[in-house]
């Protein structure tokens, strides 16, 4: 009798800490503002996804302004997927100890681009911003009401980056992460470090989740404007005002099998049976999905209230490149050197290796050289109107990574680029090889190429067709050379 007493005692205990992990996960609180705006029939939100509710959402999922709603179900078809950069703000102790790692946080972005993938969203993290700061790193951000710490002390004032989503990632919160909304009066994502590295809590994948409040999105059990019923007879005007997602009554789930496992019932005496797999639900390590309808709210504030993260020019304008640019239909070849009119640009060993290096730029309409670390360059590449080469040329000599999986190592006084399987790059110092990661990252290469291995006279770097890779920031790389110059050694 006591076994059993005590098993059931246990299975109590665990349900209630599976609970009240629940309920400490996100700290996310609508506010009147925000309420408004949802809930209003005649609100300027409102008034919007009743337009785009209007076209096939396959076809939404494509544009990239509100103007660009068309009566065709595939507009812009070949748009490519929408790229909205974070910029993660770290804290840390003043004596730079501390923080959580670039490692964790992009995995957390990886997770959530599986996640947010067919909505046709990818997120990339534009730039690493370390606070280092005892006095914050100490602090317990455990209060998301507004002006949280972040707002009170200016601190969003202070690092957040325009145009971008502003996240910071505290060591300690008290177990919750939130977010705000379109609509308001604070404009960041703070992420409780244990949410994204899992360490402490089983409540992984919370990101997801709070990017979608950023989004506009309500918990799927949200009780602002009243409880909704089974039935779905108020789904607009209580609950998250979505109709496509089942009353939830926020109770306990198995989170190895992800299915409800209470017996909650609403005011009518209607039995939960809420979709556990819901992103704006309570039921964590089973997040994977939105309805059709919470889409319908994200895909309406990326077109409106938040559409500016779209600026593709917002990230990369921080990675300043040093390129000569020049002009493929001029050049020519003379003593085994590539020349565009006076100005020689690369040498080469024989005629063989230079007429192949010739085609090539002729082949792809190449037009910039580009380089990192002059005089003596650890790198170079080849553009076309700043962007990388596309696709192959027959007989190309090339070998295939993927730039997710680069990383750095200190090898002595050097550093190595290498994906974990081959060395692939050698740098003199930290400087050149983040600035070269972050150039191959920026522009997606996924091939390495060579003319006359092995000991190649000409290196460059193409990629696939319509890869997307992210972005970081490089801070004080060389200018951009607008005119062209006499190359080192030359």
């Amino acid at each position: 009798m006591k076994k059993v007493i005590f098993l059931v005692a246990a299975i109590m205990c665990s349900a209630f800490i599976r609970i009240q992990a629940q309920s400490s996960a996100c700290g996310t609180i609508a506010d009147e503002k925000t309420l408004q705006q949802i809930f209003a029939p005649s609100s300027s939100f409102n008034l919007k996804l009743n337009q785009v509710k209007k076209y096939n959402i396959s076809g939404v999922r494509n544009i990239k302004k509100f103007t660009e709603l068309s009566t065709s179900d595939n507009f812009n078809s070949n748009a490519g997927v929408r790229r909205v950069p974070i910029t993660a703000h770290i804290l840390r102790r003043s004596n730079n100890t501390g923080g959580i790692s670039k490692n964790a946080i992009q995995n957390a972005v990886n997770q959530m681009n599986i996640q947010y993938a067919p909505l046709n969203i990818e997120f990339y993290v534009c730039t690493y911003n370390y606070i280092k700061n005892d006095s914050y790193y100490n602090n317990s951000f455990d209060s998301s009401r507004h002006p949280d710490y972040i707002s009170r002390n200016n601190i969003d004032d202070a690092h957040s980056i325009d145009k971008t989503i502003n996240i910071y990632f505290v060591p300690n919160s008290r177990g919750v992460s939130w977010s705000s909304f379109p609509w308001s009066d604070r404009e960041h994502i703070v992420m409780w470090n244990n949410h994204v590295t899992g360490v402490g809590t089983t409540n992984v994948g919370v990101l997801g989740h709070e990017v979608g409040h950023w989004f506009g999105l309500l918990h799927t059990f949200e009780t602002a404007r009243g409880r909704e019923l089974v039935n779905g007879s108020n789904c607009t005007t209580a609950g998250d005002a979505v109709c496509d997602t089942p009353a939830d009554g926020r109770g306990s789930h198995n989170s190895s099998t992800c299915t409800y496992t209470d017996t909650r019932r609403d005011s009518n005496g209607d039995r939960y049976r809420p979709d556990v797999d819901n992103m704006m639900s309570y039921y964590f390590d089973c997040l994977d999905d939105f309805t059709n309808g919470q889409e319908q709210i994200v895909q309406t504030t990326l077109l409106n209230e938040r559409n500016d993260v779209l600026d593709a020019d917002a990230c990369e304008k921080t990675l300043k490149e040093d390129c000569v640019s020049f002009n493929p239909n001029t050049i020519s070849i003379k003593n085994n050197r590539i020349v565009d009119g006076s100005h020689s640009m690369m040498s080469f060993p024989n005629y063989e290796e230079a007429k192949k290096a010739y085609n090539m730029i002729k082949h792809y309409g190449l037009n910039q050289y580009c380089f990192v670390g002059r005089p003596d360059p650890s790198f170079t590449y080849l553009l076309k109107n700043g962007k990388s080469p596309v696709n192959t040329m027959e007989g190309e000599d090339c070998l295939g990574f993927m730039p997710s999986k680069l990383y750095l190592k200190k090898e002595g006084s050097q550093y190595l680029m290498t994906d974990g399987r081959s060395r692939m790059f050698m740098f003199p110092n930290k400087a050149e090889a983040e600035a070269t990661l972050a150039v191959i990252k920026k522009h997606g290469f996924t091939k390495t190429c060579y003319i006359g291995r092995p000991q190649a006279s000409l290196q460059y770097m193409r990629k696939d067709f319509q890869l997307n890779y992210y972005i970081p920031k490089v801070i004080d790389a060389p200018k951009v050379i607008k005119t062209p110059i006499k190359l080192p050694g030359q």
